[in-house]
């Protein structure tokens, strides 16, 4: 028999399911995991698009919400149910009635009866007034930009010229880009396998193994992906393996290896001809790491739940020729494939992450051989992550050379190089190639 709260979730409207996958990531649940519990339905696609769009412009829209109900806040779950509903109003071809009845009756399958004359009310007040709303909204950087204002400040900070552009690119729909394995196809018959199946594809501009798909698909709808021909990765992503340089006959470290899409990367870059540990300290990560492992036809040295600021865990006394440190950071320039990053970050939690990165290099530098390369990554525009990081480490350490390293589509940085989100349709890089001398 289906329990109460099942059987409560199955009768939800979609507009209900939106509301409270949302309410969800605003009380701290990671959004990805949510998707992953859910079964998909004829009503996916339109709550994705309800879920994502709303953190997409969740500043805006909480601003907005703080001014048409000044005198009081809303309780948490009628709150997400409004701002899904103003993301509605603002931003999709929604006939303006039906946003507004659907929830309202969302309302009531979500148990806030005593809230319907609320949404009803601020629909409709919304609706009659939007044209003044939207000037006021424009007025205020927090409107016109939808980052948080401590982002804003950031921003500027680190780029004094682009941070305008940069963000609006943020605020931009991804595109789905798959990295080829030359070992098992050629791009161009890829391509040609892609026209057989009337799927619109081109080549990257910047990555040999890019190719970018004109409609996203689900990845059981790519053809070749789980025999291991594709994998999902953004082109910009496509750069770390060719800038560390593996050679066959390395020992080689991939050391933040969750989810795997640069662990399997490396393999096909060496035709799996190198000596491989792949750690991660996220057990529940690491199995995708295996999976995609599995499913591109490979295997590694090591596979190993560990903390690689704690070299005890995993470190047997062989150094590594080349070590790839792809650093947990705020994600800021894959905003735009993780919106919610917009509500789970904070200031503080750039000088956190920052104080992370630096010990996982103190604890990984030690492991490199002489002449050994380390690649240093992050996702992130903030250069606190970034030649911050790096910066810091070089005046602590003098056995440290840096490789001048800018590949096509990115632009050099006092450190390393860093590709922007949106230019050439790709996602915000930095990169920092290290050796060691001496």
């Amino acid at each position: 028999m289906m329990g109460t709260k099942a059987a409560r979730e199955t009768s939800l409207p979609s507009r209900g399911h939106a509301a409270r996958i949302l309410h969800q990531v605003l009380q701290g649940a990671p959004l990805e995991s949510l998707w992953e519990d859910r079964v998909p339905g004829p009503d996916t696609a339109f709550i994705r698009e309800i879920v994502y769009g709303t953190l997409r412009f969740y500043p805006r829209l909480a601003l907005l919400l703080s001014w048409v109900t000044p005198k009081r806040r809303p309780a948490p779950l009628v709150e997400a149910l409004a701002l899904t509903a103003l993301y509605q109003l603002l931003h999709l071809r929604v006939p303006a009635h039906a946003t507004v009845h659907e929830s309202v009756e969302a309302a009531q399958a979500l148990g806030l009866a005593h809230a319907q004359p609320f949404i009803n009310a601020i629909l409709r007040r919304v609706i009659r007034e939007q044209a003044q709303w939207l000037i006021r909204l424009d007025d205020s950087e927090i409107g016109r930009y939808a980052y948080p204002p401590w982002w804003l400040d950031l921003m500027r900070q680190s780029w004094p010229e682009a941070w305008p552009a940069l963000l609006l690119a943020g605020n931009a729909r991804a595109p789905m880009t798959l990295r080829i394995n030359r070992n098992r196809i050629s791009r161009e018959d890829y391509l040609n396998v892609l026209e057989s199946r009337e799927i619109e594809g081109r080549p990257g501009k910047l990555a040999a193994t890019a190719i970018v798909l004109e409609r996203p698909l689900p990845v059981e709808k790519i053809p070749g992906f789980s025999e291991g021909f594709v994998t999902v990765q953004d082109e910009a992503a496509q750069l770390a393996v060719p800038l560390l340089d593996p050679e066959p006959g390395m020992r080689v470290l991939d050391a933040c290896a969750a989810p795997g899409g640069k662990t399997t990367h490396l393999l096909e870059h060496t035709r799996g001809c190198i000596s491989l540990e792949a750690i991660d300290r996220d057990a529940e990560r690491l199995e995708k790491v295996r999976e995609s492992i599995r499913r591109c036809g490979y295997t590694v040295s090591g596979l190993l739940a560990a903390d690689a600021r704690k070299p005890l865990q995993f470190y047997r006394g062989t150094p590594y020729d080349r070590i790839l440190l792809d650093v947990p950071c705020t994600g800021s320039g894959v905003v735009r494939r993780h919106p919610d990053i917009k509500v789970t970050r904070t200031r503080d939690s750039v000088d956190l992450i920052q104080v992370r990165q630096l010990e996982l290099l103190e604890s990984l530098w030690p492991l490199l051989n002489r002449d050994g390369r380390l690649l240093y990554v992050t996702c992130s525009l903030f250069e606190p992550e970034n030649d911050g990081v790096i910066g810091t480490f070089l005046e602590q350490h003098g056995d440290v050379q840096l490789l001048d390293q800018a590949p096509p589509g990115t632009h050099r940085t006092g450190f390393g190089c860093i590709s922007l989100t949106g230019e050439w349709n790709q996602d915000g890089f930095y990169f920092a190639s290290l050796v060691k001398s001496g």
